[in-house]
């Protein structure tokens, strides 16, 4: 769920200290992009519940991703004075030169849905995956925008060294050293109203282990290097289990680590989400065991629940195969556990499949020690001898690289603050204990969203970079639709409901992103491949082996329609959206679709028949005559009871539309012929429905009918008579004028609204209502000649546009006319000898 604002308040809030808050620094997982969420939320909370008054002056501890995203959306929704202090030199530093480390925005999150999406999406400071540098570089180009935009409010103070804070009588004062005028550091003070503590968990120590210098996890040193010294068996000694950890656990043992690279070959393995629940499970599991205070074994239990699946899909041979020749790894923890649930479920399955990887080569080694204490001792001086020796609670253990992740110094971060924080920790921990699962992945509200997208409208910020990047190829809408076991996901630029924004000559180009293949989609792949045919400029990223034949039998080879052409078809990719989600069984949102977009269907037939039938308007030439004044009003009334029927009854209208574009009425046909129905068939289905229109003028009472056989039922005294109006251009596979007359059509009177008789075509219908052969026609039992056929011919639109007497006339006649050749054909049939 997403935190309402009070709750969110309460998670931040320093009891005793009015207008004080704490972000993300007592939290666990903090990801970069996580920090951000809560810096927004939190504001739009205080926002949302006046915490905020008129020019306050506001001061914010730490220039990290939510002390910089914090200071951003206070400035962009109040006339607040901030000041930003910092002590590194720049804002953001940890990621300034991070260019081998990777920021993705959800991945803590897989195997839930959508964890790969690249985007943040944010309304402010957005970014999108990449290295640590190019998001932080992408992100301060943002902030630098949003201060532009709001003038003098905020104050970037680098260099700051925070030495104490206390209270005053309204708000409180921050004591600091800076650079002075001359070059010495100095020491100045400042007062705020608000102030807000976002200096994170600070930096890690250099020697996390005594004497034994250790990179920082975002220096690109501090990644283990392609090769060591040439030793056949390079031994690494990995300290701490958290998710730095287990990275550059997975980093030690790869030959070239690529944080992107092991992402995509664990998360984008064909097959791999179906270990989506087992995953899960194993995650709820481990976290009840935590909670009642319990070990868990991770590696156990993924053998048991997953193991021969990963080894199915290959995954452990395929991470065997990145791995050094002959790596010897250790993972030393203080506790039993291997490994831990506050870690993410993708850097847990690779470390395991490291772990299996190394049990298939007898020359590769892992071994998992236990020990509270690690100290050096002096490594002997041979020329091939380990750099380090590691005494672990009394056992040497040689290494070659040693790597502690043991995370940063908080006491250190907080010491400045410990008076204001002195309880802080045990207060969040209740809070954390009723929003676990909030603490670790803060969600923003569509709430927040809309309120940050609003002023940032208003402000008239630019877009973020990446979003310029891909305006300069005309970014299109982009849909992707998803099955993850029994339910169907979709998500987007736009919601399931909002599909047909896709739709019409004034949509942008638009991208369907399809990750399954049809069968297993079923109607949904009819309902998604009906959605991007009639689009103007669609693309399918999809499977295209399995998509393209589907698609071209619905399209450029229908039997049914010309006009359609197979869309372009390219490989799937990952720029998908994660916005606007829903989820539903596949057949529940393939009736979703299918009635977004008969509606659709409907509203622009409504608004053409409108102009038409009142102002005389046929933009396009969609409607085959002009109506006399009281065909008009005739055709409108109908109209009006035919839309309030179609809207009430979402399935008639369905079986109308499809029918108006396909000439067999087959249960096996009906997911194909509604493909059919869309922008570019839209001449055919108006014209078809106009034409029907104006016969009901004068057939009272006609109607829309929704069993079979066809579209329509008419009432004439106590006889009831069933229709099928079709303007479909091909019937199976040939012309209509070719097959119309000679078809089977099942319905005792068909409208054929398209087929403009030439000369001779009504000499054949005229021959085709009397042949009989050995067949008796019955009026009762619709067959091949017993069909009264209606076409828009010369003599329909002269009466059309006369009267209704005179259109009533021309279809008296007619059907006098099919009665009168079938009481002969009933004749010759009875002279025939026995």
């Amino acid at each position: 769920m997403t935190l309402n604002p009070n709750q969110l308040i309460q998670g931040s809030q320093i009891e005793g200290f009015p207008k004080a808050y704490v972000i993300g620094a007592y939290d666990t997982r903090i990801t970069f992009y996580s920090q951000q969420v809560r810096a927004l939320a939190l504001a739009h909370a205080l926002h949302v519940e006046h915490h905020i008054g008129p020019s306050a002056r506001i001061g914010v501890i730490g220039g990290g991703a939510a002390g910089v995203m914090l200071a951003a959306a206070l400035a962009l929704q109040s006339d607040a004075v901030i000041q930003l202090f910092e002590k590194s030199e720049v804002l953001m530093p940890l990621q300034r030169t991070a260019t081998r480390r990777r920021l993705d925005p959800r991945i803590y999150e897989w195997p839930r849905s959508d964890a790969e999406h690249e985007i943040a999406e944010l309304p402010i400071l957005d970014w999108t995956s990449g290295s640590a540098a190019d998001v932080r570089q992408a992100v301060l180009g943002e902030f630098e925008a949003v201060r532009a935009a709001t003038g003098s409010q905020i104050t970037t103070h680098l260099h700051h060294k925070i030495e104490t804070v206390s209270t005053t009588a309204h708000g409180y004062r921050i004591d600091f050293e800076r650079d002075g005028a001359d070059g010495a550091r100095e020491q100045s003070q400042t007062e705020v109203d608000l102030l807000f503590f976002t200096f994170g968990f600070g930096l890690e120590p250099p020697r996390p282990i005594k004497h034994t210098p250790t990179e920082s996890y975002w220096l690109d040193g501090g990644i283990p290097g392609a090769a060591i010294d040439g030793k056949a068996r390079p031994c690494f000694f990995i300290s701490g289990n958290g998710d730095g950890g287990l990275i550059d656990f997975v980093a030690a043992a790869s030959a070239a680590f690529d944080h992107d690279a092991m992402i995509r070959t664990i998360a984008h393995r064909e097959g791999v989400m179906a270990l989506r629940d087992e995953l899960l499970a194993v995650d709820g599991e481990a976290r009840a065991a935590e909670a009642a205070g319990n070990g868990y074994d991770f590696v156990a239990a993924y053998d048991d629940r997953i193991g021969a699946q990963v080894a199915a899909l290959g995954l452990i041979d395929e991470i065997a195969a990145r791995l050094r020749p002959g790596v010897q790894l250790i993972l030393q923890t203080r506790e039993p556990d291997l490994m831990s649930v506050k870690t993410a479920t993708l850097n847990r399955l690779a470390t395991y499949l490291v772990i299996k990887a190394c049990k298939q080569d007898p020359v590769r080694q892992f071994e998992h020690v236990v020990c509270e204490n690690v100290t050096p001792l002096d490594p002997p001086n041979d020329v091939d001898a380990p750099a380090f020796l590691l005494d672990c609670d009394g056992r040497p253990i040689p290494a070659d690289k040693v790597i502690a992740r043991r995370g940063p110094n908080r006491d250190a971060a907080r010491a400045p603050f410990a008076a204001m924080l002195a309880n802080f920790e045990a207060e969040h921990a209740v809070w954390v204990g009723r929003f676990p699962d909030d603490s670790i992945a803060p969600t923003l509200s569509e709430d927040a969203r809309a309120h940050f997208v609003r002023l940032s409208k208003d402000k008239k910020l630019p877009l973020p970079r990446y979003r310029h990047e891909a305006a300069a190829q005309v970014m299109p809408l982009r849909v992707k639709v998803a099955q993850h076991g029994q339910m169907a996901r979709w998500s987007g630029d736009i919601t399931l409901d909002q599909a047909t924004t896709i739709w019409g000559r004034d949509a942008r180009a638009s991208k369907l992103l399809v990750e399954a293949t049809p069968e297993p989609l079923g109607p949904l792949a009819f309902a998604t491949a009906r959605l991007g045919l009639h689009c103007q400029q669609p693309w399918f990223e999809v499977d295209i082996p399995h998509w393209q034949p589907f698609l071209t039998r619905l399209s450029c080879e229908s039997r049914h329609a010309t006009n359609l052409a197979l869309p372009t078809l390219r490989a799937r990719s990952n720029d998908a959206s994660a916005l606007n989600a829903s989820e539903l069984p596949p057949s529940d949102m393939a009736t979703r679709l299918h009635e977004a977009m008969d509606r659709w269907i409907l509203d622009k037939i409504s608004s053409h028949l409108d102009g038409y039938l009142t102002r005389g308007e046929d933009p396009g030439h969609l409607i085959p005559f002009k109506a006399a004044a009281d065909i008009s009003a005739a055709m409108s009334a109908t109209w009006t009871e035919w839309r309030a029927v179609f809207l009430a009854h979402p399935p008639l209208l369905a079986r109308f539309l499809r029918l108006s574009l396909c000439a067999q009425d087959s249960d096996d046909l009906i997911d194909e012929a509604r493909c059919l129905v869309g922008p570019l068939l839209m001449k055919q289905l108006t014209g078809a429905i106009a034409v029907t229109l104006a016969i009901a003028s004068v057939w009272q009472v006609m109607a829309p009918h929704d069993a079979p056989p066809g579209n329509l039922m008419r009432t004439s005294g106590s006889a009831i008579r069933t229709g099928h109006s079709c303007a479909a251009e091909f019937l199976d596979g040939d012309l209509m004028p070719i097959r119309a007359f000679k078809f089977m059509w099942r319905t005792h009177f068909v409208v054929l609204p398209m087929v403009n008789s030439p000369s001779g075509f009504s000499t054949m219908a005229d021959t085709s209502l009397i042949k009989t052969e050995l067949i008796v026609p019955r009026l009762t039992e619709p067959g091949q000649t017993s069909n009264l056929v209606l076409t828009v011919d010369q003599a329909f639109i002269e009466a059309v546009g006369i009267s209704v007497a005179a259109l009533g006339a021309l279809l008296d006649g007619a059907e006098a006319a099919h009665f009168a050749h079938m009481a002969k054909a009933i004749e010759k049939s009875q002279e025939v000898p026995a």
